[in-house]
């Protein structure tokens, strides 16, 4: 055997040999006998005795492949997480170092491969993690750096996201690991000493400068670990990143022992943390890991008699008064503590602090309500002087605390304790800031015990929140039946009172939707004929009720007061009928119309309410207005439009044949000459259009499918290319030939309006009409125009196609288009569509010896910068012939560059690239610098540029600038590279094909061709 496995032999002997029933049994009392192991571990061992077996088995046969396997599928058996931590701990309280050595680097590779550790984990720092001291020492004679460090990535519990832990040691973890485990002290503390004794770094700090002491003092137990690292010079006043000390968490952890050993080495009670908090109110606060209990609180006691008792001749050296930066006293996290011995203790040394509030206005007596800390309620109820009706920073008293704790199922035991306290008064009606009094705030909570309570004490009912609501008006609507039972049956409660907007109660339930309660106000006689602010009654709010509209309306039309308002418009003309149209209401439709409603009603745009219902795409709505309220189906609004066309328009093809089959007309025109059909191809969103819809049209309509007499001559295919829809384009021209070349008042074809489309189906819906007969040729007249029109207006990808198009036609680059180049039109397309521009594209075009027609570059560019500030670098690239002056033109880019409002330009819309203006303005720098001799070009620049970049753009981003420009200034420029300036500036374009044309060898050409940054 490679080690001594005589023990664990043992059980693998008899799990191999015993055949009997109780085998198990067995085999776990003899693992029992021979293991120091937990508890908690020797009940898992007893389930996994064939997992440890098998283990051991291919570790003594050195079968190290199958035990890899093996062993990583236990660490990845995510049933069983403290499977592998169990065996470990087992495996290494038998004596298997070797093995157990072995199995912590599959743990850490394990750990790499899912990314939660840094690359320099080792086995030695999971071997700390464990306490595993005879492994660690094995790793420390193979000369293992005990002080190496890596990062461990961490689910914060509190935060619920992952957090990172960087620098951590063997000695931090040791100490860090060693509070979870106290039944393996033993071994985390030998540890942490063959650590410290082989030159382990005592302070050596990690993420939020926690150093190894920091943890060593966050448990009880750990008191020997702590000794040993001050022994060994562990910094006893050292601060982490909250600038909390070892003495702070000695003192959350009540480990008295450790407190003296802190103080008698230099530690401080007055030393604050980050929040203002010194050890003494450590020692009064809860640990927040675990829930408080009764030997916790003991020990809070014990701990600040001890204190009180040890500086009771030097007070001075201990502050019982001391707030934190939330302004909590020693008072205010006795009361968190729920600890009353503690209270009385701190209360007894300082009773000036009884009503000492914080930051947000709370007292001791509001801290206790908040917790539920009944005893000390009590308690502070009985002293002298307590207020009991001041408020905290939102205006709320102790009386609004105890309605709102968040302990439900103590509220009305803490009230009753409040109310019922012979001592004082509180006042039970006083409003915060909010308005809310406690009543209010009860109904708020739907709190209908306390509201019988306040109910019991006679508080005032009627009071009126910020948003001028009563009670009575938040209980309906929060659909509280029994709380609005409650207060209708309460004295004092007007059930017809308004809020600001004037809607009374019934109002509010309606919104809330639950004819119960409807039913409920109406059997109280509240008013049905009212209106709010805006003209609307009860009934126009039932009638749109997205979810129980049918029933509450039927409620009120029970009344007669309701059927009243049956016909009655509101401010905007709608009538209830007109509204249950737009919302989809059928049902309603129908109860209104059996109720009397005038069906013949329309709204201020003429529309009846087919219209409306047709608008809504709703069929049913209109078979009932149709078939029971008898509407015309031909009826025109104020536009002239009938119901048909927003039939159309909700590309709703049975709705549509519905209203065929009654008697509408598809020829019928609106004011403005269009059809139905041309409507709908125009409102429908939905760009596969119902073909069934153009198809109505077949055969006595079917010239109608070509028709243009309407105001902008606009034939159903040029809408469908308009609107995207090729779907309709393909269904036009295959199967009904269209007019391909139609034109519309502008002159537009179809052709012209699919470029200009801003969809990825462009390209699509232009080939198909190139195909089809719509072609560049014959839609190109005047010459020039058609791609004057796209280059400049068009999509980004349309443009692009019709210009390599145009180019593979035309043997001239340079041709003019409504006098404009094509670099013309590229030039006006970067100011008129904002920074859409290929410039690989733009490039290729100049290469091939674009020009612009004329000098139209302005002197000053300001607009085109922020458009499009690639054109100008690839246009100076280029020694552009239209700008006249060239050192003029760059310092006014400069300038205009230096003034820009933002940090970075939009470089190209299609890749989302963007540049910081200072890289934006280094490149035009070296532009100037390698190609153009400008005067005192350095000195400008530091004069009248620096400034506005100072005052516009982040100070380091000007400074690298800065360092980018000296840099560039203080490198002179080779001879070659002098050579090229000057034959670049005499060279109207200096391109390679220009090059090419001089004769020149190719290296020469390369050279004086290539890009100069």
């Amino acid at each position: 055997m490679l080690l001594d496995t005589h023990k664990i032999s043992l059980i693998y002997d008899f799990w191999k040999l015993n055949n009997e029933e109780n085998y198990l049994h067995d085999v776990t009392e003899l693992l029992r006998k021979l293991t120091e192991s937990d508890t908690i571990d020797a009940e898992y061992i007893r389930d996994w005795v064939p997992d440890l077996v098998r283990l051991v088995e291919l570790w003594e046969k050195q079968s190290l492949t199958e035990l890899d396997k093996f062993y990583a599928d236990l660490l990845t058996d995510n049933s069983f997480s403290d499977k592998v931590d169990a065996l470990l701990r087992f495996l290494y309280d038998i004596q298997s170092y070797e093995m157990v050595k072995y199995l912590l680097e599959k743990n850490v590779e394990h750990y790499k491969k899912d990314k939660i550790v840094s690359s320099t984990m080792s086995a030695f720092h999971e071997s700390c993690i464990y306490g595993f001291s005879q492994v660690c020492l094995l790793f420390i004679r193979n000369n293992q750096d005990v002080n190496e460090s890596f990062s461990l990535i961490y689910q914060n519990f509190k935060t619920n996201k992952k957090e990172t832990v960087r620098n951590l040691t063997g000695l931090q973890l040791v100490c860090l690991w060693s509070k979870y485990f106290p039944k393996r002290l033993v071994s985390y503390a030998h540890t942490a000493r063959i650590l410290l004794n082989n030159g382990a770094q005592v302070n050596m700090t990690s993420t939020e400068s926690t150093t190894p002491l920091h943890w060593a003092c966050r448990a009880r137990h750990t008191i020997q670990i702590a000794q040993d690292l001050i022994e060994h010079g562990a910094c006893i006043s050292a601060h982490d990143q909250l600038n909390i000390q070892p003495i702070h968490y000695a003192c959350w952890a009540r480990n008295q022992s450790l407190i003296e050993l802190l103080l008698s080495k230099g530690a401080k009670l007055t030393d604050e943390d980050n929040f203002g908090r010194t050890p003494i109110h450590f020692i009064c606060m809860p640990t927040y890991v675990e829930a408080i209990n009764t030997d916790d609180q003991q020990q809070q006691c014990d701990l600040m008699k001890f204190i009180l008792n040890k500086y009771e001749k030097n007070s001075h050296l201990i502050d019982l008064k001391k707030e934190d930066s939330q302004g909590h006293t020693l008072i205010a996290y006795a009361c968190v503590s729920q600890n009353l011995p503690l209270l009385e203790i701190l209360l007894e040394k300082q009773t000036e602090l009884l009503n000492k509030t914080t930051i947000d206005g709370r007292t001791p007596l509001m801290i206790a309500i908040d917790e539920c800390f009944v005893n000390g309620i009590e308690y502070l109820l009985k002293q002298p002087g307590v207020e009991r009706n001041v408020c905290d920073i939102t205006g709320n008293t102790a009386i609004h605390h105890a309605c709102m704790c968040t302990n439900t199922s103590m509220r009305e035991s803490l009230l009753h304790l409040l109310m019922d306290n012979t001592n004082g008064t509180f006042d039970l009606e006083k409003r915060n800031e909010q308005l809310i009094d406690p009543f209010m705030l009860c109904t708020v909570n739907q709190s209908i015990d306390l509201c019988r309570v306040l109910i019991e004490k006679n508080v005032s009912l009627t009071k009126k929140d910020l948003y001028s609501r009563q009670p009575i008006h938040v209980a309906c609507q929060m659909g509280n039946y029994d709380l609005v039972s409650l207060l209708i049956n309460s004295p004092n409660v007007n059930i017809n009172a308004v809020d600001d907007n004037n809607r009374n109660c019934l109002f509010y339930a309606i919104s809330y939707g639950d004819e119960k309660i409807v039913d409920l106000l109406l059997e109280n006689n509240i008013t049905i004929k009212i209106r709010d602010r805006v003209g609307d009654t009860p009934l126009h709010s039932a009638v749109q009720h997205k979810t129980n509209a049918f029933k509450l309306t039927n409620s009120l039309l029970t009344k007669q007061d309701g059927k009243d308002l049956i016909n009655e418009p509101a401010a905007d003309g709608m009538r209830p009928l007109l509204l249950a149209a737009e919302y989809k209401q059928p049902e309603v439709i129908y109860l209104l119309i059996k109720n009397g409603a005038n069906v013949k009603a329309v709204d201020g745009e003429h529309q009846t309410a087919l219209h409306i219902a047709c608008r809504s795409d709703c069929m049913k709505c209109a078979f009932y207005l149709i078939e029971f309220g008898g509407l015309n189906v031909n009826e025109l609004n104020c536009y002239r439009q009938t119901p048909i066309f927003h039939a159309f328009a909700a590309n709703d093809f049975d709705l549509v044949q519905y209203l065929v089959s009654c008697g509408a007309q598809i020829d019928v025109r609106d004011n403005q000459n269009y059809l139905p059909l041309h409507m709908g191809i125009i409102i429908c969103e939905n760009e596969e259009y119902n073909l069934n819809l153009i198809d109505l049209y077949k055969n006595k309509h079917e010239k109608l499918l070509d028709d243009h007499n309407n105001e902008c001559h606009m034939t159903p295919l040029i809408l469908a290319c308009m609107q995207g829809k090729f779907n309709v384009v393909k269904h036009l021209i295959l199967n009904y030939k269209v007019n391909v070349l139609a034109k519309c008042s502008n002159g537009h074809t179809p052709l012209h309006y699919a470029c200009l489309l801003k969809t990825q189906k462009s390209l699509e819906i232009v080939q198909f009409l190139m195909d089809h007969g719509c072609t560049y040729d014959k839609v190109d007249q005047p010459k020039g125009t058609f791609l004057f029109t796209v280059a400049q207006h068009g999509d980004r990808a349309a443009a692009m196609f019709f210009i390599n198009y145009w180019l593979k036609q035309s043997p001239n680059i340079n041709e003019v288009h409504y006098c404009a180049t094509i670099l013309d039109l590229l030039f006006d397309r970067a100011n008129i569509q904002h920074h859409d521009i290929d410039t690989k594209h733009l490039r290729g075009l100049i290469e091939k010896g674009a020009c612009l027609f004329t000098s139209k570059l302005p002197t000053f560019p300001c607009p085109l910068i922020n458009d499009c500030p690639a054109f100008y670098l690839i246009l100076l690239e280029y020694n552009c012939v239209s700008i006249v002056d060239k050192h003029k033109f760059i310092f006014q880019i400069l300038h205009s560059v230096a003034t820009h409002p933002h940090n970075f330009l939009l470089l190209n819309s299609k890749d989302k690239e963007f540049i910081t203006v200072c890289e934006y303005f280094f490149k035009i720098a070296q532009l100037a610098h390698y190609n153009y001799n400008i005067e005192h070009f350095y000195s400008l620049v530091d004069k009248y540029c620096f400034p506005q970049l100072n005052a516009e753009q982040p100070s380091e981003q000007v400074e690298i600038l800065r360092k980018q420009l000296d840099s560039l200034r203080s490198t002179p420029l080779k001879l070659s590279e002098i050579a090229r300036k000057l034959i670049r500036i005499k060279v109207d374009l200096p391109t390679k094909e220009k090059f090419q044309q001089m004769d020149l060898t190719r290296y020469l050409t390369e050279f004086l061709s290539q890009s100069t940054f």
